[in-house]
Order: C-alpha cells, then structure tokens, then sequence
C-alpha cells in the first residue's frame, strides 16, 4: 500500500493541470463522433511539447478511445490524469430539455470532480480549463502566467455579443442568488468570459464547486429570462461568468496575443476578426470556427505533424482563414471573390508544403 501512494504523489505532481471534458453523447452520429476524435486529437498533438511542465486531466465517458489518441499522439500517461465517468455522472447535463448543447454542462461536472479529487494533487496550484477546440502554442507560458496568478482569468468577448443591460441585471441577480453579497453592476460593466478558456487558482476551486449545483438550477428555472437577457444564449458560459463577476478576476482583452486568444475563422453576425501575431503568439488559442468547417482540423493535424516551423504555419493557416471568412466571403457571387478564392488556393498550398 505505501508503494501505491508513493506512486500516485509522484505521478500527479505538476502545479498547473489543463483540465478538458471529453463527452460523447449517446445519440450521435458517426461523423460527429469522428470530428470530436480529431479535434482531441488535434489539441492534444499541440499539447504533446508542453508534457513535462503542464499536466493534463481528461474528463470523459469515453476512456478507451482516449487512450488510444492520448497512444497515437505520443503523449507519454505520466502526469496525465483520465476521468472515467458515465453520462450518469454528467448531473449539470441533466434536465436541459430541447438543449443542442447541453453537455457543454459538462465542464462544470468536471470542475466538480477535479474538487473532489484534489487530494490526489498534493502540488496544484492552478487549473486552466479548455474546449477541446483549442492549440496550445506555448504550454511553458501557461504555467508561469498561471503560477503568477492571485485572481481567476479569461477572455471577455461581451463586445462580440448583441447584449443590453438585461445582461448586467441579470448577473447581478444570480450573483446574489449564489449568496454573493455584490452591488448592482451597472450597464455594460458585467463581463461576458468565454469559457474556452478560464485559469482557474485552486483557492477559488470550492468555491466554485460550492455554487455549480444550485447554480445550474437556476439556469434551468430561469432558462427563459437567460435567453432573454443573453442573445439566446444559454450555457456553461453564463455560470461561469457570473462567478467569474463574483470573485476577484482579470479580464484578457481579445485584442490580447499573450497568454491567450479567441478567433473566430468563420462567419459571424457581429465583426469579430482578430489578428494572430506571429512575433508574439498566444500561448493558447481558442478556434470555435473549427467546429463549423470541414475541412479546418484536417489541415491543422496535417501541420502539426510536421517538424518545420509548425508554429508559423499554423498562425499563417489560422489568419488566411480569418480573413476570408470576415472579408473575402462577404463579396460573394463577384468576379473578384472567385479569384481571391483561387488566391487562397494557393497560399494554403504553399503554407502545406
């Protein structure tokens, strides 16, 4: 038995873990299924460098497949932690009736989980959660910025969302729902965060487990006045912003390219379009848009598997792809649109080589 503890101490040992729910709905098809293969496997092959310093903990319902992408990537298992749950165990999935998306509930099931297990990491200090839809550019940075962190972080992107201030009444009431003793925030002071990326000091952690049930329970008494008050929206992101509002936090500007960045390289209703910095990178890069495309992950597994300036490549990729969904795309049905098509041909030809 002290062999197996000793074990276990040592194994789960980093300070910084990047925390990633993995779920696979019962009914799905097996086209989707595939998609949601290859973007684990996509986020996982750009963690791969970063093994050593940044830990990973893998919250899914299904174990199998992720040890064999986790194989396939060559990610070694020391420091990486896999959940094994049912979709039983998804209790803040639950009772979301007519929900696309309700398991992306199930980012808060994991924070729940990862609070339950803390004892099995004796050095954390920090977790940063993250949508399977990401790139890690630089692991070693994520784990000094979030080592410096006193406060909880993330990308507030309000800007991007056609909100009033029903919003700011809104969190204001679920702040004080959760028993948060908050003033009223005034017109367009809330933020907005995007939960793809949140970092997370393990101070905050039951505190945010404390408010996730209730929290949920909330949301699905109140489901008609969120999408009232939130551009229809109704999701994990709503929670936590509000706890994000409640705690001591710092907002990443969109415009930001240090620690982390969200871009958008599809179609959008309001202008989002950002530049990748290929100077100064993020050091993790969310990319929502890759879940809508077909073809966006295929291209960014094939450069992550080469050796030559993947970085560069990827940044180039990502920024040609901004701009033709904000600006080329919407000159459709023109001569000029076909040949900037025909353009982008080519330079994602050459960026493939």
């Amino acid at each position: 038995m002290k062999h197996k503890t000793s074990h276990i101490l040592s194994r789960y040992d980093k300070k910084v873990y990047l925390l990633i729910a993995y779920i696979i709905p019962d009914s799905i098809s097996n086209s989707k299924i595939e998609s949601l293969e290859l973007h684990l496997h996509v986020v996982l092959q750009s963690y791969k460098p970063f093994s050593k310093s940044l830990g990973l903990y893998l919250y899914t319902n299904t174990c199998q497949t992720v040890e064999k992408i986790l194989a396939s990537s060559g990610i070694p298992r020391d420091n990486t932690f896999i959940d094994a749950i049912t979709v039983d165990d998804l209790v803040c999935c639950h009772g979301h009736s007519g929900e696309h998306f309700q398991y992306a509930f199930s980012k808060l099931d994991a924070l729940n989980s990862v609070y339950k297990k803390l004892s099995l990491f004796i050095n954390l200090q920090a977790i940063i959660l993250s949508d399977i839809d990401a790139i890690i550019f630089d692991g070693n940075k994520l784990v000094s910025e979030s080592l410096m962190l006193t406060k909880m972080s993330a990308i507030d992107y309000r800007s991007e969302q056609y909100t009033s201030p029903k919003f700011d009444t809104l969190i204001s009431e679920f702040c004080r729902y959760l028993n948060y003793d908050i003033k009223e925030f005034k017109p367009y002071t809330a933020s907005w965060i995007n939960s793809g990326f949140v970092i997370i000091p393990v101070k905050f952690l039951p505190l945010v487990s404390a408010s996730i049930l209730n929290g949920v329970e909330y949301m699905k008494k109140n489901k008609k006045i969120i999408k009232d008050s939130c551009s229809n929206h109704y999701g994990d992101e709503i929670f936590m912003s509000t706890i994000f509002n409640c705690l001591p936090s710092q907002t990443i500007s969109l415009n930001s390219n240090s620690i982390a960045q969200l871009i958008w390289t599809c179609c959008t209703e309001k202008p989002t379009f950002h530049w990748v910095s290929l100077c100064h990178p993020p050091a993790h890069i969310h990319l929502p848009g890759a879940k809508i495309s077909s073809y966006q992950l295929p291209i960014l597994n094939s450069l992550l598997s080469k050796s030559f300036a993947t970085k560069h490549r990827i940044i180039l990729m990502i920024n040609l792809w901004s701009i033709e969904s904000h600006f080329i795309d919407k000159v459709q049905n023109t001569l000029l649109h076909k040949f900037l098509k025909k353009l982008l041909v080519v330079f994602r030809y050459l960026i493939c080589l």
